[in-house]
């Protein structure tokens, strides 16, 4: 699992790199692991509920990057490109209370021998 992770970490930056800005820049996420660790807290710890999670999150952030070419130019880019962030945000603060983590989070795993 932790193999797959990587490699599906490295593809996911790769493809960040590649098809949105064509070069490698530092800082390139963009501090998007806020916005992961959201989806993961919200969906329980489930799969489909993060695959859920991480569309909608896509799709805000489709959404700030094609008003960004509807509307004019007097509402700064900083503030469109912050509209994932404040979704993050607001789902944070009405869904936090019926988040439940897992028991075992945070304990070591020690294997039997």
């Amino acid at each position: 699992a932790t193999v797959l992770s990587g490699m599906f970490g490295g593809l996911g930056g790769a493809a960040i790199s590649v098809s949105l800005v064509g070069v490698f820049e530092p800082n390139i996420t963009a501090r998007r692991g806020f916005i992961a660790l959201i989806v993961i807290i919200m969906a329980s710890w489930s799969v489909w509920g993060a695959a859920l999670g991480s569309f909608v999150f896509g799709f805000f952030e489709a959404f700030g990057t094609n008003l960004r070419n509807i509307v004019s130019d007097d509402i700064p880019t900083e503030l469109l490109s912050a509209i994932p962030f404040v979704v993050a945000l607001l789902i944070l603060i009405v869904g936090a209370r019926r988040a439940r983590m897992p028991k075992a989070l945070g304990v070591n795993y020690v294997p039997d021998t």
